[in-house]
């Protein structure tokens, strides 16, 4: 690594010498805490466990649950059967690819795209795109999940 710092000016941080604590503290302790919020929709008019992830760039369901649902079907023929895509601690997972399917929430309903993804979650994970696009928000006080203001039917909040 020091011979590539030498010749690449990019690596230069390399040659500086740094100095670490030799006992590292955690910064926190305690546990997040954090809710998950999960609520009943429909995927193609069959009813599916939605978990809204903070973060996620992505609709995601597992393949067993793909299958489950007979979403495997509509994969498109003419794409490489399997890419890999960056899972939770950077863990790479098989993508099987995207799928278009008709996603309904109470009375609000839309097409959306999810990629199908090696794993066996008994959930569908929302992402913030069309969470943001259903205007559906959490209201942390409330503990409950919200569409254009009104609480979400079929809810349910788990702390982890």
């Amino acid at each position: 690594m020091k011979q590539k710092a030498t010749e690449n000016p990019e690596y230069q941080y390399l040659l500086k010498e740094y100095k670490f604590a030799k006992n590292p503290q955690r910064m926190n302790t305690q546990p997040k805490g954090k809710k998950a919020y999960y609520f009943m929709a429909t995927i193609n008019k069959e009813p599916i466990k939605v978990l809204l992830d903070e973060g996620a760039s992505t609709n995601v369901i597992g393949y067993d649950l793909a299958k489950e649902y007979k979403l495997l079907n509509l994969l498109p023929k003419n794409e490489s059967p399997i890419k890999n895509a960056q899972g939770p601690g950077g863990k790479l997972l098989k993508n099987y690819g995207k799928i278009e399917v008709l996603f309904q929430v109470d009375d609000y309903a839309e097409y959306i795209k999810i990629s199908i993804i090696e794993g066996n979650q008994p959930y569908m994970l929302l992402s913030e795109a069309d969470q943001a696009r259903f205007k559906i928000s959490k209201d942390r006080e409330g503990r409950i999940a919200t569409i254009n203001g009104k609480p979400i039917n079929y809810q349910d909040v788990d702390e982890y």
